[in-house]
């Protein structure tokens, strides 16, 4: 809201109610010009709230505004350096049910267009306003200057801004105008980090499958509140739940800012039940109840997984160690810290407690703490604790049906809707087992598919595919852990393999066991492209790696057939992406399928399906097929 005018001491019709007056303002300082009176009636601020409560017995009515009012005045001057100087501050003025007090400062700065070393030179002085609107316990708090609200804000002591809940539940409605999306998942080439979409009824064009992984930043929408209407209908109100803030726009004049205003404060008294059109969102809560039990943990690093060119190879090896290789064995507890076992390249690095705290907007933080002390791991454990300490690359999974991603935790609403499973017998071979094991002096290249091979990538090779090209391209920067191509049919199929989390016969689901290699499968399916395919292999033929190429089972000597039959296959060859992880089976898919979110078995079940029909949506908008195979 830009700056306006300034209030007289006074104006306005002042309530009955004995009210402290605010204290007398500090005189402006000589620079600054003085600020002309200008009445209520003259004031048409943009309503732009931020919702505040004071506590359960706290103040209310006159005595909270006076006090309110008393705190964002303080706020004002209080840092020395800036030059400002409050003009005016009005009196507590009831107007309706509303208890209004309004100031008014000025602010001189430098221009932004001037060099720092002429500061001083030149200034340009901005006049803002400031409304506290109070009604009961709750208040509004209209400032025309964004960062002088948020300094407001932090002094604020007599009341706290409004929990999310609260405030989605109360304005978010149908018939959305504009709608932001923030992602929770993974950044990824193919899935936006932000939406911002623009329409007449969004509910009905967001996608509750490819959406689930977003959470509502913002939105403009009609819900029904008493007092807003514009002709027969009902205003279009914007929400931002996690600034718990409201906006309406510019009202006319200053009887239609206190009509509007009430309106809003009295509907946070009384509102209709919340919104379901948006419930298959991604919900965040600012409130550890109810959250507990983390059963899976996922590292997904930006460096890995999106396309950065701030991200050097040895930043993407590092990122393939923490997330491909370790292996995190997770014990939960009633809360929301968690313990974890890590292992990576055979090493055991120990125990690390993860301390997750949430704040009261909504923040995760998270502390890692090793046990037991042991100097020779210190550099591993380091390394480790750089991506389990970053809430922004690290997701946890909790039985409650809560997730933390994106920094935030997450009630996550997931689509009930079943995805098409292949289920392959692995008899022979161990489903833990990923690759074949090397030693000293061995090159995996050699070892893929021979004698007493029972990994998955054995699995892969002598099993799946028998007939064709099949490469592997296993490594940090890998386009797929496998490539195929079928002679007969001209489709290309890009094949990503992950070990199962445990190789038990009663193993139970886990959506983290997912996680990874499902994004890795994404994030690379360009490379189902012809052209783009022959030169990323390619690019490779000089890594050990490169030798391990067949052809209907035989071992070649090289890529340079394989590169030289993908470069004939027709431009539009049909294309899929092949996921082999074998943790879910179909004894656990049985038991799971039927029962509901009450058993948390099921519900894993559930947020798993979400995951692979979300990915199926990404593969399709690429023209390919998706698939997946687990055990029988």
């Amino acid at each position: 809201m830009g700056g306006v005018a300034a209030t007289t001491s006074g104006v306005g019709k002042t309530s009955k109610v004995g009210v402290t007056k605010p204290k007398a303002p500090a005189a402006p300082s000589a620079s600054l010009p003085k600020v002309p009176a200008v009445t209520h009636a003259n004031l048409k601020p943009y309503l732009a709230a931020v919702l505040l409560a004071a506590p359960s017995g706290g103040l209310a009515d006159a005595a909270l505004a006076s006090a309110l009012l008393k705190e964002i005045s303080a706020a004002v001057t209080d840092s020395p350096a800036a030059k400002r100087s409050t003009a005016n501050v009005s009196t507590i003025a009831a107007h309706g049910g509303l208890h209004v007090g309004s100031l008014v400062y000025s602010e001189a700065r430098p221009p932004a267009w001037l060099a720092a070393n002429a500061a001083g030179s030149l200034e340009d002085v901005v006049h803002h306003l400031a409304v506290i609107a109070v009604a009961g316990g709750k208040a509004a708090l209209v400032v025309s200057d964004s960062s002088m609200r948020d300094q407001m804000l932090a002094v604020i002591k007599e009341a706290t801004v409004l929990d999310r809940s609260t405030v989605a539940g109360a304005f978010v409605g149908p018939d959305a105008k504009t709608v932001w999306l923030n992602g929770v998942h993974a950044r990824t080439q193919v899935k936006a980090d932000s939406k911002t979409l623009t329409g007449s009824a969004l509910e009905y064009a967001l996608d509750p499958l490819g959406d689930q992984t977003y959470s509502l930043s913002a939105i403009r929408s009609q819900p029904a509140v008493t007092g807003l209407l514009r002709g027969a209908r009902q205003a279009v109100v914007g929400v931002a739940p996690s600034a718990s803030r409201v906006w309406l726009g510019r009202p006319g004049d200053w009887g239609g800012f206190i009509a509007q205003t009430s309106a809003i404060l009295a509907h946070l008294g009384a509102p209709p039940p919340a919104s379901a059109l948006y419930r298959f969102l991604s919900q965040a809560v600012t409130s550890a109840a109810g959250v507990k039990d983390a059963y899976a943990l996922a590292v997904l690093p930006s460096a890995l997984l999106a396309e950065d060119a701030a991200a050097t190879p040895d930043q993407r090896v590092e990122a393939y160690r923490w997330s491909y290789e370790a292996v995190y064995a997770v014990t939960g507890s009633p809360g929301l810290d968690l313990d974890v076992r890590v292992e990576v390249g055979g090493a055991d690095l120990g125990n690390v407690h993860l301390a997750v705290a949430i704040d009261a907007r909504g923040r995760v933080a998270v502390t890692p703490t090793w046990t037991p002390p042991d100097p020779a791991l210190d550099t591993d454990r380091s390394a480790c604790s750089a991506f389990l300490c970053d809430p922004f690359q690290l997701k946890i999974y909790y039985d409650s049906g809560h997730a933390i991603a994106d920094g935030q935790c997450f009630r996550v609403g997931w689509t009930d809707q079943l995805f098409d499973w292949e289920f392959e017998s692995l008899n022979g071979y161990k489903v833990q087992k990923e690759k074949p094991e090397v030693k000293r002096g061995e090159k995996l290249a050699d070892k893929i598919g021979g004698t007493g091979d029972t990994s998955l990538f054995g699995f892969v090779q002598r099993k799946l595919f028998t007939t064709g090209w099949l490469a592997c391209d296993d490594g940090a920067m890998e386009l797929a852990d496998f490539v195929h191509v079928d002679p007969v049919t001209s489709r290309i199929t890009l094949i990503h393999v992950k070990g199962s989390g445990s190789e038990k016969d009663n193993r139970q689901v886990s959506v983290a066991d997912y996680e990874i290699v499902v994004s890795q499968g994404v994030k690379n399916i360009r490379h189902l492209d012809r052209d783009r395919l022959a030169e990323a292999l390619g690019r490779g033929k000089k890594k050990d790696i490169a030798r391990a190429v067949w052809k209907d089972g035989v071992l070649q000597a090289d890529r340079k057939g394989m590169i030289a039959a993908i470069k004939a296959l027709p431009r539009l060859a049909p294309r899929q992406l092949l996921i082999l992880q074998p943790r879910l089976t179909k004894k656990e898919h049985r038991y799971c399928e039927p029962k509901d979110e009450s058993n948390t078995r099921a519900l894993r079940f559930k947020q798993l399906n979400a995951l692979m029909l979300a990915a199926r949506i990404s593969a399709m908008g690429t023209g390919a097929e998706f698939r997946a195979i687990v055990a029988a």
